[in-house]
């Protein structure tokens, strides 16, 4: 089974013995969304400053 599945065997015997993974598209569906930190209006002035300083980043600064 492990050189099959490419897995170990302790996965593999969770797998076999876990309970049932969910459909993909009922995980995607049952994701928590985190509250943003900021509102929208908030997150225009940080962008604003950023393009009038030349949109500098982190790489060439």
């Amino acid at each position: 089974m492990t050189t099959t599945t490419g897995m170990g065997r302790s996965n593999a015997r969770q797998m076999l013995t876990g309970p049932p993974l969910p459909e993909p598209a009922e995980q995607v569906d049952l994701r928590r969304m985190r509250p943003k930190g900021f509102s929208d209006e908030s997150r225009l002035l940080p962008e604003h400053v950023w393009a009038l300083m030349g949109c500098p980043c982190g790489k060439y600064t």
